[in-house]
């Protein structure tokens, strides 16, 4: 739990942080399944014409492509700090800073932030919030992501939702 302070030399203070780090040999083995089902779709796609159709090789394409991207924990790390930077219009809702001295392709390492997750309705009425408004701020940050940012965090499934119940 040390990382560098934002300052003079090298500057160490004890700070909690949370570290992602990827699965020893993840990358091969995703390649070897993304290889097996684009064979898979590839063969199905010669004997059913809705799948031709549909062109569901494609779409599938796009999803490996877009899988294989996210194996690079450094563009985890840089999608989070460009949602942290289009988010400052919201002062509600935060972001976890992204340490990027300690981050690679493998290991990401980002600030420690303290909440429930968003699921935990009973927690957020105990803390008096009021989960009218907090959906309403979520619901507008999403918008403002789709439509004005052109770019959204497309993972907002409640272990990646917090709320500080202290606010």
């Amino acid at each position: 739990d040390l990382v560098r302070s934002r300052g003079l030399g090298d500057v160490y203070k004890r700070q909690q942080v949370v570290v992602k780090v990827q699965r020893p040999n993840i990358v091969p083995k995703v390649q070897a399944d993304l290889l097996i089902l684009h064979d898979a779709l590839a063969t199905l796609a010669r004997f059913t014409p809705w799948i031709r159709d549909n062109n569901v090789l494609g779409i599938f394409e796009q999803f490996a492509a877009n899988l294989r991207v996210e194996l690079d924990y450094r563009n985890e790390a840089y999608q989070a700090r460009r949602l942290a930077e289009n988010m400052t219009t919201y002062p509600t809702i935060h972001v976890p800073a992204i340490y990027g001295h300690l981050t690679s392709s493998k290991v990401m390492t980002m600030e420690l932030v303290s909440g429930v997750k968003v699921n935990r309705v009973e927690a957020i009425d105990e803390a008096g919030l009021d989960r009218s408004q907090l959906a309403q701020t979520f619901f507008s940050a999403m918008l403002k992501q789709i439509i004005f940012d052109g770019y959204f965090h497309g993972d907002c499934h409640p272990g990646n939702v917090l709320v500080d119940l202290a606010r």
